[in-house]
């Protein structure tokens, strides 16, 4: 082989593999992570009485954490929605831990998994029929144990941010509601199902 050859074969090796090094690392995750989603919220409450119907509303996604492999992300999340009628406010919010998993390459698809709290708090106003407003008599609040399954998609818009369509499914075990910090004897929890579009960096 004559050396002008061998040195453009040699070129030619080494640019492949930096090329390939350097798709790499772009496709990987690593270091820091955040992302702030907005959507629509359907949520149900769960309790022997409840009659299973949905009411929907916007919902927000706050989720700050790390890479610890690069089809792994670890991260503590906060989900809230809230909804308002007739003078009462209804919040249902969970803060979970969180792990993403990018199953193919591209590391854009993720599956999500995470645990924490779920909490239930309503402000409920009735009026006195003395004054033209509601008065707030009486606030509820139960706190259980939190769930979230989801799956979303990373499409990038430049190096280290992406816009990630997503949807994910929350869910608060059954607990007592306590009225003005009192027991009730009454089991509440719920399940929210939260579509939308999230702003995320890494």
């Amino acid at each position: 082989m004559k050396p002008s050859l061998l040195a453009s074969t040699a070129a030619l090796l080494v640019c492949s593999t930096v090329a390939r090094a350097q798709t790499t690392m772009g496709e990987g995750h690593s270091g820091f992570h955040a992302a702030v989603g907005l959507g629509y919220g359907s949520v149900a409450l769960n309790c022997s009485e409840c009659g299973g119907e949905r009411i929907g509303n916007p919902a927000i996604m706050l989720r700050f954490g790390g890479a610890v492999r690069p089809g792994i992300v670890l991260s503590g999340e906060l989900t809230g929605w809230s909804k308002s009628a007739e003078g009462s406010t209804t919040n249902i919010s969970w803060a979970n831990f969180v792990a993403q998993f990018y199953p193919e390459q591209s590391r854009r698809l993720y599956v999500k998994t995470g645990i924490g709290v779920g909490r239930i708090d309503a402000n409920i106003a009735i009026p006195d029929g003395r004054a033209d407003t509601p008065v707030v008599v009486m606030q509820a609040a139960a706190t259980s144990l939190g769930l979230e399954a989801g799956f979303g998609y990373d499409v990038r818009v430049k190096r280290g941010f992406s816009l990630t369509p997503f949807a994910d499914l929350l869910y608060s075990t059954n607990a007592d509601v306590k009225v003005n910090g009192r027991s009730s004897g009454f089991s509440l929890g719920a399940t929210l199902l939260h579509f939308g579009l999230a702003a995320s960096w890494r």
